[in-house]
């Protein structure tokens, strides 16, 4: 008796004694058909799958070396892959804003074309930042990884922002927030923030259970890196005297802050207290400094802020209190000074 013709892209396959089919067309699955190939619902769902694989946009074929070339393969990096969910999604609408030059050679990209795509967007200044960040990341990609031959066009591309906007909160302005009497749950950000340094969303992110009594364990969603911090005195006592709670930053009926709230919340407290200029984010400039100018090395700085460059160190310890560190410069050569004049005194001979 003749074998039935096999259908094509049909697969068969046998797990644990049990058959399975399904359409697999140029390597990938498209879908699951029904368990008796014998049966009209077999074949009407095996057509509609091909009816569906027939249906689906081919993917575009972009030329070599376009920014659209470079930008495909970004997407297809292990390096996009390996950064957080939101992280992608948040590139990938930035990457979406170069469609106007997609077409152009990446080598023939200035930086007059970029900051011309970044001042038509009707955003904020923290967006169109981000803009010439996503930028610069995927032009050293396509330098670094793709061989193109070409100077970055977003290297050194002038801030959109206003460059005071995430500085570091003075002594006095820290002293003015903790005398004010914040809601429990500004109080506890601030405390947080400004001992740890964690991001708006990781911050809130904080479960009861992210403290042990001794250390903060912060989940960085931006790196994807994990970071342990040996909690301060002043954190520690602060958070062992909050209330029981899912998260640790809730509010006085313990229910937890999503990172929206928070930053209306302090934005209307800090307006409230006169610190019309100063933002939550700029606590984590804050932690960085204190930690610089209390004799950290960039090193120490980055494990507490969980950066992955040094670079990210520098930018966020400029604002280290230049006083300090210019009277311990001089402190040291003066320390040296007189380890070399007494070396020079114990070598002269006796007369």
């Amino acid at each position: 008796m003749p074998q039935k013709p096999k259908l094509p892209h049909v697969e068969r396959t046998r797990v644990k004694g049990r058959v399975y089919f399904y359409v697999r067309i140029k390597g990938r699955r498209l879908a699951r058909l029904p368990d008796d190939p014998e049966t009209p619902e077999f074949f009407e769902a095996y057509a509609a799958a091909l009816r569906q694989h027939a249906s689906d946009p081919k993917p575009t074929v972009h030329a070599e070396g376009t920014v659209a070339w470079v930008i495909q393969a970004y997407k297809s990096s292990g390096e996009y892959r390996g950064l957080a969910a939101k992280t992608q999604s948040s590139y990938a609408r930035e990457m979406d804003r170069l469609a106007a030059i997609g077409t152009f050679p990446a080598a023939d990209i200035r930086r007059r074309h970029i900051r011309a795509i970044r001042e038509k967007l009707d955003a904020t200044p923290r967006t169109q930042q981000l803009l010439g960040q996503v930028c610069s990341l995927l032009f050293n990609f396509a330098i670094r990884e793709l061989e193109i031959d070409m100077i970055n066009p977003a290297t050194k591309l002038r801030r959109s922002d206003d460059p005071d906007s995430y500085v570091a909160w003075s002594e006095a302005e820290r002293a003015t927030f903790e005398a004010s009497n914040p809601p429990v749950e500004l109080m506890t950000a601030y405390m947080i923030a400004r001992y740890t340094g964690p991001r708006r969303g990781d911050a809130v992110a904080l479960r009861r259970s992210d403290y042990d009594g001794k250390w903060v364990r912060i989940r960085g969603a931006k790196t994807n890196t994990p970071v342990t911090v040996l909690a301060h005195e002043r954190l520690k006592a602060h958070l062992d005297a909050l209330p029981a709670a899912l998260t640790l930053i809730a509010d006085k009926d313990g229910r937890p802050v999503s990172p929206d709230q928070l930053s209306k919340r302090m934005r209307d407290h800090l307006d409230g207290i006169g610190l019309t200029g100063r933002h939550f984010h700029g606590l984590r400039h804050t932690a960085a400094t204190e930690l610089f100018e209390a004799g950290n090395d960039p090193q120490r700085v980055a494990a507490v802020l969980g950066h992955k460059t040094l670079q990210m160190v520098e930018r966020y310890t400029k604002t280290a209190n230049r006083t300090k560190l210019a009277e311990a410069a001089i402190l040291t050569l003066e320390a040296a000074d007189r380890k070399k004049k007494r070396k020079q005194n114990r070598n002269q001979p006796n007369r």
